[in-house]
């Protein structure tokens, strides 16, 4: 239920869940479009402002956690069902419980923190998280390292129970193994038969639609 995509540095500690900057940039790019992780703007209206966004809620942050178990996923579409055909995750019960525990720890200084951060990185000017340049790795400034670094969603003594649509709990059902043994990247031989061409785990939403798929591919 909570693989490495969702923390940061994929560091998988519970004190960090949602601070991956992996669901910020799903988000940016939902709400600014792809060039907007260079600096750029999208073409057209946004949907941000096409909608009349301003900040992250709940429901935002669950469903860019959503999309990036997806991406990491060995599943090649988003279901229609909410079931993934080859990973057997239900995305939807993962966007339920998710978006409980946002609500539930609302109130925690650590959720706020994520939200001040994700909202000046995504609705701001202010760059508080690098772009991805080519070749380069990804790397929080100093002032992201430090407020993630003090996160602390959940306590020893917190008790969530998160429980799928059939009543089992979810922290249990095999789809978490699948999930986090899930290969992140494929590669095949080209058409041509010279050289290889991976299918990374990034790529394309479209948003609006019940169909996600990955289509990003490096040569």
């Amino acid at each position: 239920m909570f693989p490495p995509v969702l923390f940061p540095d994929g560091v998988m500690d519970m004190k960090n869940v949602f601070g991956s900057t992996a669901i910020a940039k799903i988000l940016k790019v939902a709400f600014h479009g792809p060039k907007s992780l260079e600096g750029g703007r999208a073409g057209g209206k946004s949907n941000a402002k096409t909608w009349d966004v301003t900040m992250n809620t709940p429901g935002s942050l669950a469903w860019g956690a959503v999309v990036a178990v997806f991406l990491v996923s060995p599943d090649e579409e988003f279901p229609h069902d909410g079931k993934g055909a080859k990973s057997g995750l239900k995305y939807f019960d993962l966007f339920r419980n998710y978006k409980k525990i946002l609500i539930m720890k609302a109130d925690k200084k650590q959720v706020k923190e994520i939200y001040k951060i994700f909202d000046r990185y995504i609705f701001s000017s202010r760059k508080t998280i690098q772009a991805v340049i080519a070749g380069q790795e990804d790397h929080y400034n100093e002032e992201v390292e430090q407020a993630m670094a003090k996160m602390d969603i959940f306590s020893d003594e917190d008790d969530i129970e998160l429980v799928g649509t059939d009543g089992v709990d979810i922290l249990e059902e095999e789809a978490r193994d699948n999930i986090t043994n899930a290969p992140v990247m494929k590669t095949k031989k080209g058409q041509s038969g010279k050289g290889k061409s991976a299918e990374v785990a990034t790529g394309s939403t479209e948003i609006g639609t019940t169909t996600t798929k990955r289509t990003h591919r490096t040569k």
